[in-house]
């Protein structure tokens, strides 16, 4: 078998310790790239597949449950979490299938005896997580879950050193904060949350004024962690600096993924709420997730030039219209489409969005359907030729199946 899981919700996993071993690790603790910890519990093994229990862990029940301070049946009837995870390994698929057990549901047959426990000292404890970064905002991100970003501002007066003017910070403060919406609504692929669910999980507040170097605290207004660590808001500010990343490359930022209309003129609205300010920022990301948080600082200057340099992004118009076409590409996976416009013969390739997840999940390959389209032209920096993208809007069966057939004729 493959072992650990890797391809799973939980994230790749590796093994930190083997507390019980007969033909193989069967109970172990283990942690995923972000750092979580799962106490992994083998249940049954059959010819074609095994079942395990992984149970998500702090390092404070970890420890009680390796000393014996914590019973192993009742760590697992009484989880941190309000539910743990069943994997299953498929040997003739070679995979693993991951669900999720709420704790109250769990089958007492599947968990260690009642009196089991494990008995080591206190001081083999061996669980070292990476050392975290010392400063507040660190701290204050991974004790409250939620993501912290300092904003540095440049100073403006000489004479009023501790002050900013109330206008321009309440611009760039608004215009930071529609980006990083329009972002998460972006990069959003999970049918449960609406664009409103998104941009509430993006909201940042503003917590704290420091004078100097004039500076802002923020900090996100969930701490809604999925299993590898990323929040809506994390992933908005991720994208975000790459997007800032990109500086004064035309090429590579009107090329890259974020490079929507709507995107580039929020991103340049909030440019120009620097530029009006005639100030640079320093932005200092601090995340809940070990592996996640970094600095990006732009001057005064710059934001000057990139604003300058995607000036044709405004005349690029997007396009919504309707077709009626055969589907020949449904991926609700990764959410990608392609349908054939039956009246130009185009075949038509791109992104499904929210919208239309619901009736592209039970979409069936060759069938006519009626489709909202909207297309999204890009410019190429270096070539000045406009690529054109697709988002599919709406989808619906198009008529009945007689009606179909009269089509294909035609």
């Amino acid at each position: 078998m493959s072992f650990l899981p890797t391809t799973t919700q939980l994230g790749e996993l590796e093994i930190l310790e083997v507390y019980v071993d007969y033909n193989g690790p069967r109970l172990l603790s283990c942690q995923n790239q972000a750092h979580k910890l799962f106490l992994g519990l083998w249940v049954d093994e059959e010819d074609d597949y095994d079942f395990w229990l992984f149970m998500p862990v702090s390092v404070a029940r970890l420890r009680e449950i390796h000393t014996g301070e914590i019973l192993l049946r009742e760590s697992f009837l009484n989880a941190e979490t309000l539910h743990i995870y069943g994997l299953t390994y498929v040997s003739e698929d070679d995979e693993w299938e991951c669900k999720t057990i709420k704790t109250h549901e769990l089958d007492t047959e599947c968990l260690p005896l009642e009196d089991a426990k494990l008995n080591f000292s206190d001081t083999s404890f061996s669980i070292i997580l990476p050392k975290i970064k010392t400063s507040k905002n660190s701290i204050e991100a991974l004790k409250h879950q939620r993501e912290f970003l300092t904003l540095t501002f440049n100073q403006i007066s000489s004479r009023f050193t501790h002050e900013f003017p109330m206008k321009d910070l309440g611009d760039i403060l608004s215009n930071f904060q529609i980006l990083l919406e329009e972002l998460g609504v972006l990069q959003n692929t999970d049918p449960r949350f609406t664009n409103q669910d998104i941009r509430r999980r993006t909201k940042l507040n503003t917590r704290i004024f420091s004078p100097g170097s004039f500076q802002v605290e923020v900090a996100s207004t969930t701490s809604e962690l999925d299993l590898l660590g990323n929040s809506t808001a994390g992933n908005s500010i991720d994208s975000f600096l790459c997007l800032a990343s990109y500086l004064d490359n035309k090429e590579k930022l009107l090329n890259s993924d974020y490079a929507t209309k709507k995107v580039i003129l929020k991103y340049k609205k909030f440019l120009s709420s620097l530029r009006d300010a005639e100030t640079g920022i320093e932005i200092d990301w601090c995340s809940p997730t070990l592996n996640r948080g970094r600095k990006h600082q732009m001057s005064f200057e710059m934001a000057s030039r990139i604003i300058e340099s995607i000036q044709d992004v405004e005349i690029l118009d997007e396009k919504e219209y309707v077709i009626v076409g055969q589907l020949f590409k449904i991926d609700t996976e990764h959410w990608k489409f392609g349908i054939r416009n039956i009246e130009t013969n185009q075949d038509i390739k791109g992104k499904i969005m929210q919208s239309a997840y619901s009736d592209a999940s039970s979409a069936t390959i060759s069938e006519y359907y009626t489709a909202t389209i909207l297309e999204l032209p890009k410019l190429n920096a270096s070539t000045n030729e406009i690529k054109k993208y697709y988002q599919l809007l709406e989808l619906e069966l198009y008529s009945s199946p007689s009606e179909q057939l009269n089509l294909i004729e035609s």
